[in-house]
């Protein structure tokens, strides 16, 4: 059964004027290389940088918590599922993307991997060796209410008022 889906892209408005910026910058700047040999060179860049846009503008993130487990899929890059039963922790919580992570996107560093497009809320699993993965949202109470009834049974979890969450709580409540 499935508890949870989400999908997001990558739909900040400050990313598409970087990206429409360096497409525009490409161009003008490689424009002069048409005329001689190096034509190529041009040809390259702007095709180059056309190609990351392209690839921003289709990437999507799917995220699943169902019955088996975890379930991210970062099309067209990766599929990564995690069984219910490789983790051992499981808990919503506020990130900051930038200095935990170094940014949006997936993501290996040594607080572990993360999943995520946009914003600042997020799963976060610990699996039982060891290893730490995270994976963004838009939809933090949505997803602790999936999660609270996904979970094992025995754990106590609070009910939730029917408003935005508390910052500090979330943060600080663990299943």
């Amino acid at each position: 059964m499935i508890r949870f889906q989400e999908r997001q892209k990558f739909n900040q408005s400050w990313l598409w004027i970087v990206l429409l910026a360096s497409i525009a910058l490409t161009v003008a700047a490689t424009y002069p290389l048409l005329a001689t040999d190096d034509y190529w060179v041009a040809c390259l860049a702007t095709f180059t940088v056309v190609g990351i846009a392209v690839w921003a503008a289709s990437t999507t993130m799917r995220t699943t918590l169902s019955d088996g487990g975890v379930s991210v899929i970062f099309s067209p890059l990766l599929r990564k599922d995690i069984a219910r039963d490789e983790i051992a922790e499981a808990y919503v919580r506020q990130y900051d993307p930038l200095a935990e992570y170094g940014g949006w996107g997936w993501r290996v560093t040594a607080n572990g991997t993360a999943f995520n497009v946009m914003g600042n809320w997020g799963l976060q699993l610990v699996l039982k060796n060891g290893k730490r993965v995270l994976i963004g949202t838009q939809q933090p109470v949505a997803l602790r209410r999936a999660l609270a009834d996904w979970l094992v049974e025995g754990t106590v979890v609070p009910p939730l008022p029917d408003r935005r969450p508390d910052t500090q709580q979330l943060r600080e409540q663990r299943f």
